[in-house]
């Protein structure tokens, strides 16, 4: 009877493991979700890869879920599963950014994707508060220091959309 208040928590760490998206920094995931969005290829595996994220997950992997079925979207051609792909998606990603506000990355990735929605989807009502999040980014050398990758990746943006 001793033993099983040992072997229980040991049995449900074996059969019930967490699934996490490993990565040494984020650049190598947000370079999976730019080749993504180009290449239905690689967004079927990284909507694969992303599908394991379980709710228990970081905001940041739960947002590239969601980014992950966005971009599953984009490339689905049937028009029910176009629909479903960005609702799902955009309800993942908001979630995630509903639990971290303050990440910077997943508030640009969000303003991309509502600058890119065609307007009867109705879905761009956070720009403006994302744009301010990213912009003081940005615009402070120390922050941007620290995540060189997605610094770069925003002045681009901003350079070729306005």
């Amino acid at each position: 009877m001793k033993y099983q208040s040992f072997f229980l928590p040991l049995f449900a760490a074996v059969i019930i493991p967490t699934v996490t998206v490993q990565c040494e920094t984020g650049t190598e995931l947000r370079e999976e979700y730019y080749k993504a969005i180009d290449d239905s290829d690689v967004a079927d595996s990284f909507y694969e890869k992303m599908e394991k994220v379980t709710d228990a997950a970081s905001p940041r992997e739960i947002g590239y879920k969601g980014l992950a079925s966005l971009v599953q979207s984009k490339h689905s051609y049937n028009p029910i599963n176009k629909m479903r792909y960005f609702s799902e998606g955009r309800d993942l990603l908001d979630s995630a950014i509903t639990k971290d506000p303050n990440n910077v990355e997943l508030r640009f990735f969000r303003f991309t994707v509502q600058d890119n929605a065609p307007f009867f989807l109705s879905y761009g009502s956070d720009k403006e508060s994302d744009r301010a999040v990213f912009i003081a980014f940005v615009s402070d050398s120390i922050r941007a220091a620290t995540e060189p990758d997605l610094a770069k990746r925003i002045q681009e943006y901003l350079k070729e959309n306005g």
